[in-house]
């Protein structure tokens, strides 16, 4: 759990407080080790996409379409 919280802390500090907000919102903690670990990495891809410089609205765009696991794995093979 702490690196789950570290990545949080990680994307608030590269994005506005809004964004991380809703990326916790659209990610959301489930109480199960899978859950937990499929979190942790989409929480990675996003922390990476923000540090290569890939806008927000993109991103939460992105995390909101019905696919979006499929989307993001796009997204980051592009960038």
């Amino acid at each position: 759990m702490e690196e789950l919280e570290n990545l949080y802390l990680e994307i608030s500090v590269l994005s506005s407080i809004d964004f991380s907000k809703r990326v916790r919102c659209l990610l959301g903690s489930t109480f199960n080790p899978y859950g937990t670990l499929t979190e942790i990495s989409k929480l990675s891809l996003v922390k990476n996409l923000l540090a290569k410089g890939i806008e927000e609205k993109v991103i939460l765009e992105t995390l909101e379409n019905p696919n979006k696991d499929l989307m993001l794995m796009i997204l980051v093979s592009v960038f």
